[in-house]
């Protein structure tokens, strides 16, 4: 036999064991199956079974993934293993704990595959998977948004879902001024959420702009001009199917600037401070900062540090054109634990200019010292 050959015959033999390892799972069905070494590997080394179910093309099911012995994943769509298709959809812990539980809508070719996963490549156990009938598809709030005052939602398994992605979404609906400026605020801790601003015609969410991480850590935020008619429409997802949490959304006046004032801070001091309402912040991300202004020899090498109980700091170095800033480092955890580290060389005229931040734009009480930096130390 050529090598030609053998490749080939090799090749449909994996196709086959490939379409032997695909177990029927039928709507109301509950079966029983384990993970184990042996098991197929998908593309990140994790042990899955393939379960393939077949319906009418626009169905919706329910697959739910229940296990004791190991932190279950779900995946399903077109393709589902070992790698997926651009219409899969995913969950990790939507089930509760850590079961897994989705909903997925039967492809064109009436044909849904479905991966019973494990997050860990050396988990291992039983488990149960389920197929039951998903109820309707859920219809947008469309809540209204009261300008400047904070409103609280909740993305989960009731939500309405993209139908490519997956996504639990939310549709909004915002009215102010002809014209009006407004900052968009969406803010969640269990999930990472997405922004999209538009209008809502026809049942269909136009979007114009969106935002994922402009805000604080994992948040969203978006400045926009509101319409001649004052009136909007806001899309609030998540990255990533499966979501399930609390968000925050606040729509309201932009806040206004506040001029950077400089602080000088000369080597060998040691220096208390405190990020709050008063300080400038980044027009953005609406994060407060201190900015310094170092004093020293030129070229001298500067060794800085800021410590806090109350966040995580974060240093950064560069050059101020006007209320611009221009970075050339910063460090976040190069002091050990959350406390930040940064080595500086001060230019000609023996100055530098030094911001203090917290990483996720959290406010409180810090410490800072600087230091002539030990030679050879970076």
């Amino acid at each position: 036999m050529t090598s030609r050959i053998l490749a080939v015959a090799i090749m449909g033999a994996l196709v086959a064991g490939s379409a032997l390892a695909q177990t029927p799972i039928r709507l109301g069905q509950s079966l029983n199956g384990s993970l184990s070494a042996a098991s197929p590997k998908a593309d990140d080394g994790t042990p899955y079974d393939l379960y393939t179910y077949r319906g009418r093309a626009g169905d919706r099911v329910r697959i739910r993934m229940d296990s004791a012995s190991f932190d279950a994943y779900l995946a399903a769509g077109t393709t589902a293993a070992p790698g997926c298709s651009d219409d899969c959809v995913y969950n990790d812990d939507g089930g509760g704990g850590t079961n897994s539980l989705l909903t997925a809508t039967v492809p064109a070719s009436g044909v849904l595959q479905i991966r019973a996963n494990s997050i860990g490549a050396n988990d291992a156990g039983s488990y149960t998977l389920s197929v039951t009938e998903a109820p309707a598809a859920p219809r947008p709030s469309l809540r209204q948004v009261s300008l400047n005052t904070p409103t609280q939602g909740r993305l989960g398994e009731d939500s309405p879902q993209d139908e490519n992605s997956g996504q639990p979404y939310d549709i909004w609906l915002v009215k102010g001024r002809g014209g009006q400026t407004v900052r968009i605020s969406l803010d969640a801790n269990e999930f990472d959420p997405v922004l999209g601003y538009g209008t809502w015609s026809n049942g269909q969410f136009l979007e114009t702009a969106s935002d994922d991480d402009g805000g604080p850590g994992l948040n969203s935020r978006l400045t926009v001009t509101l319409p001649a008619s004052g009136e909007a429409a806001i899309r609030l997802a998540s990255i990533g199917s499966g979501a399930n949490g609390t968000f925050t959304v606040t729509v309201g006046e932009p806040p206004a600037p506040r001029p950077i004032v400089f602080q000088t801070a000369k080597v060998g001091e040691a220096i208390r401070g405190k990020l709050d309402d008063s300080d400038a912040f980044t027009p953005d991300e609406e994060m407060p900062f201190d900015a310094y202004r170092i004093e020293g020899r030129p070229g001298q090498r500067v060794e800085v540090r800021m410590d806090s109980s109350d966040f995580d700091p974060i240093l950064k170095w560069g050059v101020f054109d006007g209320d611009t800033f221009h970075q050339e480092a910063q460090d976040d955890d190069g002091g050990g634990g959350t406390s930040a580290r940064l080595i500086v060389t001060l230019d000609a005229d023996g100055e530098g200019r030094l911001v203090a931040a917290s990483l996720d734009g959290s406010k409180g009480s810090y410490t800072m010292s600087l230091v002539t930096a030990a030679r050879g130390s970076d």
